[in-house]
Formats: C-alpha cells, sequence, structure tokens
C-alpha cells in the first residue's frame, strides 16, 4: 500500500517523460529482482498497476517481456516466466486494448512457429524437459484466448450481442487472420502440447474453442490418455534409474507437465488491493 501510494504521483501525467522514467526504474527491477524470483505473489502488481495507465507504458512492459522470452542466451526457466508474465498482463489487464491483444498474439505465434520448427527435427513426442519454451508459450496463447476471446474476432453474425457472451456460442465467427491456423499448426505437431500443458487450462481452452467453433480439440484430449509422458523422458534419467532414485511414481505425470503460475491471478491483500480493483479483468464463467 505504501508503495503504491509512492509511485502515484509520478503518474499523474501518464504520458509524460517522467512517469517513462519511473517505470523504466520499475522495469529494471522488476527484470533483476522480481521476474528471478519465480511465484513471487503481490510485489509485480505495482508493474500491472501502473504499467496500464497508458499505451507507451503497456507497450514498455509487453516489450520487454518479449525481449526476455525470445532471447536464447536467457536461462529457459526465466523466458518462461517472461512468458507467463506478457500473457498474464494482456489476458488479465482490463486497460489492454483490444488490438494490443491481438499484436501480442500474433507476435507470439510466429516464435510459436519458429520453435516448432526448431524442436520438430529431433523431436519423438512430447517432452516437457526438452522443450519447455515451447510449451510455455503454448500455454501462454492458450491462456489469453481463453480471457480475450472477444478481441481475436473480427466479424460476428447481425444477431450477436457483444455485451452477451453467450450470445457467441455455436455462431458462425470469423477470426482475425491467421489465428486459427497457427494454434491448429502447433497443437496438432509432434511437439503435442496439449499433453503437456496445464490440464486445467487445456480443458478450458478445448471448451470455449469447441463452443466457438474455433477448434475441435477433443479427439486429441481422447487419444492423448494412451499417451504415457515417461516413454519420453524416462530415457533422459539413466533408463529410469534416475526416477526411482529419487521415488518417483512414473505413472503420476503431474511432474512432467507445465505448473500453471500466471502472475497477476487474482490479488488478495486487502489492504491495498483497491489500487488494482479497476485494473483487472476477472474470470467471466459464460452461461450456456
Amino acid at each position: 500500500d505504501a508503495l503504491f501510494e509512492l509511485y502515484t504521483p509520478s503518474f499523474s501525467d501518464p504520458r509524460s517523460d517522467q512517469a517513462m522514467e519511473v517505470f523504466s526504474d520499475l522495469l529494471s527491477e522488476f527484470s533483476n529482482i522480481i521476474l528471478p524470483n519465480l511465484k513471487s505473489r503481490h510485489t509485480q502488481f505495482l508493474i500491472f498497476h501502473f504499467g496500464q495507465q497508458s499505451e507507451e507504458l503497456i507497450d514498455a512492459f509487453c516489450g520487454t517481456c518479449i525481449n526476455i522470452a525470445f532471447e536464447s542466451q536467457r536461462p529457459p526457466v526465466l523466458q518462461q516466466a517472461a512468458s507467463a508474465y506478457l500473457a498474464s498482463f494482456v489476458a488479465r489487464g482490463a486497460h489492454v486494448p483490444g488490438q494490443i491483444v491481438v499484436n501480442i498474439f500474433e507476435v507470439l505465434g510466429y516464435h510459436l512457429d519458429q520453435m516448432r520448427t526448431l524442436y520438430e527435427e529431433s523431436c519423438r513426442g512430447p517432452d516437457v524437459r526438452r522443450y519447455a519454451p515451447f510449451y510455455a508459450l503454448m500455454q501462454a496463447m492458450m491462456y489469453i484466448f481463453c480471457f480475450r476471446w472477444q478481441d481475436l474476432i473480427s466479424s460476428v453474425p447481425d444477431d450477436v450481442d457483444k455485451d452477451d457472451p453467450s450470445s457467441y456460442l455455436d455462431q458462425e465467427i470469423e477470426w482475425v487472420a491467421e489465428i486459427k491456423e497457427i494454434m491448429r499448426r502447433n497443437i496438432y505437431s509432434k511437439l503435442n502440447p496439449l499433453k503437456v500443458c496445464s490440464p486445467v487450462i487445456v480443458e478450458q481452452f478445448a471448451n470455449l474453442a469447441h463452443r466457438f467453433r474455433f477448434m475441435y480439440v477433443y479427439p486429441l484430449l481422447e487419444s492423448n490418455k494412451r499417451v504415457r509422458l515417461s516413454q519420453y523422458t524416462v530415457g533422459a534419467y539413466s533408463s529410469g534409474g534416475g526416477l526411482r532414485d529419487l521415488a518417483f511414481d512414473v505413472n503420476d505425470e503431474s511432474w512432467q507437465q507445465l505448473d500453471s503460475y500466471f502472475p497477476f491471478d487474482p490479488y488478495q491483500l486487502p489492504t491495498s488491493k483497491r489500487w488494482v480493483e479497476q485494473d483487472y479483468l476477472p474470470w467471466r464463467p459464460i452461461p450456456g
């Protein structure tokens, strides 16, 4: 609460040089302190709040995350964290304009295709250890889709009410060019991301994608039930010896799947949450 109070005067004109200067300092601290500390709970909401004050600040934060996520010399764990921060900011930020959502989705899709092309040559099947940056990016895109699907639509039939999400169900919706194709070719690649990404996010994406006639992935989810992740990863740990030594249950696949950490999930501190309540898109279940 004290930090929100401290920084607020600097953003009285969010398009000023002073605001950008102070935000640059916040971004530096974010990159060097907050981002490497995995599963930070609340400090990052300073960036979430002040980063939405203007489009210039939104661009500055998104650009920082993109640079970290796609600089090959960065440790994979930092690349994954940057993907999660970017997706969570775009998905949850109430003041992030629809056009920026589309732009970010397209940038992520471009890099996803690049990674898939690179990884598929050596890929025998889904393996979170070897291809973690690809899966983190795919999960980020599904997460953004679940929250911001309306921004990814280019046109709808006349009888759709844009204020009523349930009126979109089972309609012939036209999506922004290439979005559907990007998702399809990566979901159905040898890397098989729906087997590795967080089951909660995969299930929500599958449900929405089906009901909005975006993509029907349930047959793939069914066939994935017969895929054992251990057959692709055990060999990497001395033919299972390492797994036995560490008392892993090879039938429990949760340790071979991505975590569903998204850093701008609900903010719970009672005194200071007043600062971010208007910045925040809550999850809206769709009736029907």
